[in-house]
């Protein structure tokens, strides 16, 4: 059974937010979306079929 949860992260590329996946599970549905981000379309979709986003946690080591 897949987990529900899925992490992302939310970058602004020139101005436009842009949704990159941040676990293993949600990279495989951007792949299978055919894109290496997740659109409106793409969020509104998942939220429908059952997946909650949320933001991927920060590690230590990346801030320091």
């Amino acid at each position: 059974m897949i987990d529900k949860d899925i992490f992302v992260k939310v970058k602004s590329v020139y101005g436009v937010d842009r949704v990159y996946p941040a676990c293993a599970v949600s990279e495989l549905l951007a792949g299978l979306a055919g894109n290496k981000t997740f659109s409106r379309e793409h969020v509104r979709i998942l939220r429908e079929i059952g997946f909650e986003l949320n933001p991927s946690k920060v590690e230590v080591g990346t801030i320091f």
